[in-house]
């Protein structure tokens, strides 16, 4: 694991059902690498996404 990706598990730990957005300003990263780490922790199972309006609240999956 990278450092951002280590950043992003640290942040979603600290608040569970955090949203994409409050994750881009928690890991000072942009949207786009928010979302490409998050779609490579899905893959892998280590997170879930829900839709919360117009963006997703993200959670640990129960296995991590």
């Amino acid at each position: 694991m990278d450092e951002n990706e280590r950043k992003v598990i640290k942040a979603i730990k600290e608040q569970e059902g955090i949203t994409q957005s409050t994750l881009k300003f928690r890991t000072d990263l942009s949207k786009s690498k928010v979302s490409q780490i998050l779609t490579d922790f899905e893959k892998k199972q280590l997170v879930k996404r829900e839709e919360k309006g117009k963006t997703y609240a993200v959670y640990l999956a129960q296995n991590f």
